[in-house]
């Protein structure tokens, strides 16, 4: 069985427990590439942590930015996996492909408390955009 597979099954199962149908779910066939620099696992425990992070990202046109960010989450889309945060530079919510984080620092400063209120912030803007 292969870890694309593997993943499905999981997905559905999890969807047949809640009692929620779904039409259809599409698989890549090169799936989501992540970061060699820093495992995905790492920024889901900063998320619950509600921990800082200094990232070193490479734009589409291989330009190196570097932002000091709140991540409140990870988006698994059919080709990529995308960190959910809210920028310290921009002062707004950004979103940063895994595949593209040059260097990643995990601070030594939280955002305690917070977490909640930024993923419901993020969630109603996403909703605005989507009307």
């Amino acid at each position: 069985v292969t870890p694309v597979e593997t993943c499905r099954r999981s997905y559905f199962s999890k969807i047949d427990e809640l009692g929620t149908s779904v039409i259809g779910i599409e698989v890549s066939d090169r799936g989501a590439t992540e970061s060699s620099v820093v495992p995905a696992s790492d920024l889901r425990e900063a998320i619950r942590a509600e921990q800082k992070l200094h990232l070193t990202y490479s734009d589409t046109e291989s330009n190196n930015t570097k932002r000091t960010v709140l991540p409140i989450g990870i988006s698994y889309f059919v080709e990529v996996v995308v960190l959910v945060t809210w920028c310290e530079l921009r002062k707004d919510f950004r979103n940063f492909r895994l595949d593209r984080i040059e260097d990643c620092t995990f601070l030594e400063e939280y955002f305690t408390g917070k977490g909640a209120d930024l993923r419901i912030r993020w969630e109603d803007e996403r909703t605005i955009i989507k009307m």
